[in-house]
C-alpha cells in the first residue's frame, strides 16, 4: 500500500480534500495501483511550529524572491 505524508501549513478542509485527491491520482498513475490502496496522510503544521531562515513562519519567516529573480547560490 503506497503511503504519502504531506506536511504543510494548515489549510481548510476543501483544500485538504483536493490535495488528497490529486496526490492519489498521481500515485495511482505512477505506481499503477487502484486508489483504494493509496493512503495520503496530511499533517497540518501551525506556522508557529516551523522556522525559515531562523524566524518562525508566524513572524514572517524567510521571504522568497519570484522564481525569475532567484539565484542558484541562494539555495
Amino acid at each position: 500500500m503506497p503511503q504519502v505524508f504531506f506536511y504543510g501549513f494548515e489549510r481548510n478542509e476543501r483544500t485538504r480534500r483536493q490535495l488528497a485527491s490529486e496526490l492519489t491520482e498521481i500515485v495511482c498513475r505512477v505506481y499503477e495501483v487502484p486508489a483504494e490502496t493509496v493512503a495520503v496522510n496530511i499533517i497540518d503544521v501551525p506556522k508557529d511550529r516551523v522556522a525559515h531562515g531562523g524566524r518562525l513562519a508566524s513572524d514572517g519567516g524567510l521571504k522568497t524572491k519570484p522564481a525569475e529573480e532567484r539565484l542558484i547560490h541562494e539555495y
